[in-house]
């Protein structure tokens, strides 16, 4: 091993460790002594290290596939590790050869000197076969520490690792037994890759369900083996059925379809024709379960029929679950932990079958119950009933929360500075068309126009001055135009009932901010506010509104960068009514258009101009 081997061109070797195991001189030793043979990517090793700013995983990718032999330094530290089961998940993936190398706490499991002749030897094997059998036997000279039997997810991981082969690299029949063993008394059947279950073991489990649970990604290849022979069988047995997805929008599901492409598809296209594929599984979830309700109910007539509720889950834990439990509390189903860039079907699956008490069953359904709790608090949850509904969870999009989110928590941050700054106060009333006899505010607009009066005299002090901002161009109604703008007919009302002139702002602003485009919706009302306020030295901001406008108004500021005080006032006869407020305009706001500014696509812009703009305004 002393004189020097000229090194090999074809591939290279790629050392996977945690960062936390760099201290470890012995993985730099082994580096030093693998390069006599072979190109080493070691990221711990100044010469291949990844630069700030670089792609980390584009980096990791292209020298995974180049390598030719993978060397995994499997300690605590490596199954905690993100990036290491990423690596190693890659490595499978892609058939390397891999040589797994266990470590351990205790002092004798310390890593073997990787420096030793044996290791070198079996790693600059050429063969295959000669490589395997080397780790076989390297490995079970080593002892593997005992499994923590009260730490599940350790078991679990350890599993995951392994390959096909019983038992796998590194470990006995003996410690194989004793794990198989363990699994039995916690819940786990048995462990296994690919179909655990015959057609008629499901048909028969099924048949006497009274309550399961699908967790999955999409689950629509699981939901696709199962819709015919089982799922009308539970919905006939009046069993309570439970999927738990993500929204096919949400960047979870993106990951996910980035994760699974292979190393030579990691390209915008691939990955968008993967994206594709997620989302038109999400579709056949939803076909699936509606063609199973629809065919139980149609059958059963007047006889009940049990239920399927779909809960949107946010969880970033790439896991498959199905359960069935019969009305003894007895369990049965598998659960599959899946490592990207794998699919679940290539990953070892979990047969599951004892009492709903037994540990890793009650582990299950916890979790499950969890994810529906939270959806059902986030309203994130819709039930089929066989009739025509949309393709993933409309109610609720995770993109567009986060959106909105990181608006709100921008415009918090904006209004907490300007009230620590500023003390005058900004009162936006909310104009409403059409006007009596086309000069005065109807009865809903002037019962604002009152609040705003009691505000403004109630806020009015020393060391805050309160202006009021009407809103509100010349409008048209059925054909009416109205003889002046709600921003001058509110102006008179409010200087009739005392206001000082001095203190209301009205048409002028309308063509400071908006111009000839004028002011016609609710969007606009808050886009002129929100630049008066920004403009000026305000620090508050109030709006008076119909009640059911505040959710939608108070959108409109967040999309501006502000949070307003809202109030609403109720009048009676309402032109707002919160079934079209909360199905129509807002959902447009939240989900498509959240200003309602742009002239040219915005159908709220251009709705409200057509409708509203009297004929003779040029």
């Amino acid at each position: 091993m002393e004189q020097k081997v000229k090194k090999q061109r074809n591939g290279s070797i790629f050392i996977s460790h945690a960062s936390a195991d760099n201290k470890d001189k012995k993985i730099k030793r082994l580096c030093e002594i693998l390069e006599q043979y072979y190109p080493v990517f070691c990221s711990s090793v100044p010469k291949s290290s990844i630069s700030i700013g670089s792609r980390l995983f584009n980096k990791i990718n292209t020298n995974i596939t180049n390598c030719s032999k993978f060397i995994a330094i499997i300690t605590d530290n490596y199954l905690r590790s993100p990036y290491c089961l990423y690596e190693f998940s890659v490595a499978r993936y892609l058939n390397k050869m891999i040589i797994p190398i266990f470590s351990g706490d205790d002092a004798e499991l310390k890593m073997r000197s990787l420096a030793d002749k044996d290791v070198v030897n079996l790693i600059v094997s050429e063969d295959r076969e000669i490589c395997i059998d080397a780790a076989e036997k390297l490995l079970k000279s080593l002892k593997l520490p005992d499994q923590d039997k009260d730490n599940i997810s350790a078991i679990l991981q350890k599993i995951a690792l392994a390959t096909s082969v019983k038992p796998y690299i590194g470990m006995t029949q003996d410690d194989y037994d004793k794990v198989l063993k363990y699994c039995s008394e916690v819940g786990i059947e048995k462990i296994a890759k690919g179909a655990l279950y015959t057609n008629d073991e499901i048909k028969r489990r099924f048949a006497t369900a009274q309550k399961i649970y699908f967790l999955s990604t999409t689950g629509a290849g699981m939901l696709k083996s199962v819709k015919e022979i089982a799922i009308p069988l539970a919905l006939k047995n009046e069993a309570e059925i439970n999927i738990i997805i993500p929204d096919k929008d949400s960047v979870f599901c993106e990951d996910v379809a980035l994760a699974e492409c292979k190393q030579d598809g990691f390209g915008d296209i691939i990955a968008e024709q993967n994206k594709r594929r997620i989302h038109a599984e999400f579709d056949s979830v939803f076909q699936y379960l509606n063609e199973a309700y629809w065919h139980v109910k149609k059958e059963s007539l007047i006889n009940p029929v049990g239920t399927i509720t779909c809960y949107c889950s946010q969880t970033l834990l790439r896991q498959t679950i199905m359960l069935a439990i019969d009305e003894n509390d007895n369990a049965w189903g598998w659960t599959t932990m899946t490592m990207p860039p794998l699919r679940t079907t290539d990953c070892p699956s979990f047969a599951i079958e004892g009492t709903t008490q037994s540990s890793f069953v009650k582990l299950m359904i916890d979790y499950c119950e969890s994810i529906k709790s939270i959806a059902k608090d986030r309203g994130e949850y819709r039930r089929i009933d066989g009739s025509t509904i949309s393709n993933h969870f409309n109610n609720r999009n995770v993109g567009r929360r986060q959106y909105w989110e990181s608006k709100r928590l921008m415009a918090v941050d904006f209004m907490c500075n300007r009230r620590e700054t500023y003390s005058n106060i900004l009162i936006e009333v909310a104009a409403q068309h059409p006007l009596y006899n086309g000069k005065t505010p109807n009865k809903e607009f002037e019962k604002r126009l009152d609040y705003a009066i009691s505000l403004y005299k109630e806020s009015h002090n020393e060391k805050s001055n309160v202006y009021i901002y009407v809103p509100g161009s010349r409008h048209t109604h059925n054909g009416i135009d109205d003889d002046v703008s709600l921003s001058q007919a509110g102006r008179d009302y409010l200087v009739s009932k005392g206001i000082p002139l001095h203190s209301i702002y009205a048409d002028e602003m309308n063509y400071a901010y908006k111009g000839e485009e004028g002011v016609y919706n609710s969007a606009d009302e808050c886009y002129v506010s929100s630049k008066i306020f920004k403009d000026n030295k305000f620090g508050r901001l109030i709006c008076v509104c119909s009640p059911y406008q505040i959710m939608r108004k108070t959108f409109f500021y967040i999309e501006q960068g502000l949070i307003p005080e809202c109030y609403g006032v109720s009048s009676d006869a309402m032109f707002h009514d919160a079934v079209s407020e909360y199905f129509d305009s807002l959902w447009v706001t939240v989900f498509e258009d959240p200003d309602w500014q742009d002239k040219t696509n915005s159908k709220m812009y251009i709705n409200s101009r057509r409708e509203r703009v009297p004929l003779d305004s040029d």
